[in-house]
């Protein structure tokens, strides 16, 4: 069994490669990831609201690396639109493995013997979890600390439920030691980890307008303004969680960097990633001869692996838009590395298709869809247990 828990020179934890049960698990933040995120937070100009999407982000980034490093998990979250616009009104983070799910809850450093849960991830139904997963999280000493978990059915049957703050409160001397999350997962997969609880009431829409309205109020506490079961309706639906979390930060879109808007291209906007394919030199690869259709690419690197994905787009009948996307390889090299998968998901994050990579293939493509105007959708390039995203817009 290999170390734990090790402290190097600098008396930083360093990545726990097989976690002592008994301990708790240290995991290194990547070096580059604290700036990352702080700039990608830039827009959101609450303080308190930026410091959280901040620290969310963290632990969402370092522990799905830890999971897939480690134990060969895939996990998967919600849009980063829509992690980000839950980040902005509270604390916490869906991960979906198989059919179980992880709620990833940051703290920063943690003197108190207890440890608090938002209410939300507990009670609504759409939302709870089967573990949650509570962390320190230390960004100027680029690590975090995970200090245990315990299940839905545990917080339901033993935690208390503080009303004044929506929150359920557990000991840290009642978490699981998180050593054995990973075994849990593989080797517990009929564990019984939920409990059920009260459905919610619906609300009208108008009357979801009119309260969306009120919570744009920058005076407001969102999570208190509401009764419970009418804020956790409100987040039940994906569009009014956008909606209020765009209203608390002055109604900036969020993710407003990472969404390329495709229907721009047909009036020759370009920006610096994307570009025509002769400009990137995939010409010169000799791989094929595009067509006379409107084809923008642009180059991604996955650790030390260069590719081109390309979007080839074309306006059809009825409004429609055709939508084609290509993988080629990049960096001088002639094949794209076998398994590598290109895949197109919903703006929600739902697999639509997906294709692999095989020996010597020069090319993988998504065929030609057709969707509407203002339809989104996400592209997904994935090689071994690292993967980037691309968000786009017709």
């Amino acid at each position: 069994m290999r170390e734990s828990n090790k402290v190097n020179e600098k008396n930083r934890p360093v990545l726990t490669l097989i976690p002592d049960p008994q301990q708790q698990l240290y995991l290194e933040i990547p070096s580059q990831l604290p700036e990352k995120a702080w700039k990608r937070s830039e827009y959101i100009p609450d303080a308190v609201s930026r410091w959280q999407v901040y620290l969310n982000r963290l632990l969402w980034e370092t522990f799905c690396h830890y999971l897939q490093q480690e134990y060969s998990l895939h996990p998967h979250t919600a849009p980063m639109e829509v992690l980000e616009s839950v980040w902005v009104l509270l604390n916490g983070t869906a991960v979906n493995i198989g059919e179980r799910r992880l709620i990833l809850l940051p703290t920063e450093i943690l003197d108190d013997e207890e440890v608090y849960i938002p209410q939300e991830w507990v009670d609504i139904p759409s939302w709870l979890g089967d573990y949650y997963i509570i962390s320190e999280v230390n960004p100027d000493e680029h690590w975090l600390r995970i200090l245990g978990f315990t299940t839905h059915k545990r917080l339901k049957q033993q935690a208390f439920l503080s009303y004044e703050e929506r929150c359920y409160v557990v000991s840290k001397n009642e978490l699981f030691p998180p050593g054995i999350l990973g075994a849990i997962l593989e080797f517990c997969p009929e564990e019984i980890t939920r409990q059920e609880v009260e459905p919610l009431p619906a609300i009208d829409s108008n009357h979801a307008e009119n309260l969306i309205s009120r919570l744009a109020n920058p005076d407001v506490y969102p999570r208190l303004e509401l009764p419970f079961k009418i804020w956790a309706y409100l987040l039940e639906n994906r569009e009014y969680i956008t909606k209020i979390a765009q209203a608390r930060i002055g109604c900036q879109p969020l993710a407003k960097n990472a969404v390329t808007v495709i229907r721009k291209w047909l009036k020759n906007s370009l920006t610096e990633s994307w570009q025509p394919p002769e400009k990137l030199g995939i010409f010169a690869t000799g791989l094929r001869s595009f067509d006379k259709k409107l084809v923008r690419c642009k180059q991604v690197e996955i650790g030390d692996c260069k590719l081109f994905l390309c979007l080839e787009v074309s306006k059809e009948e009825a409004g429609k838009f055709a939508v084609k996307v290509e993988l080629y390889p990049g960096g001088g090299n002639l094949y794209i590395p076998p398994s590598t998968q290109l895949i197109l998901l919903s703006k929600y994050g739902e697999i639509l298709k997906q294709i692999k990579a095989r020996e010597k293939d020069n090319c993988i493509a998504i065929q030609r869809f057709k969707v509407a105007e203002n339809f989104e959708f996400q592209i997904e390039i994935k090689k071994e247990s690292r993967g980037i995203k691309e968000y786009f817009i017709v």
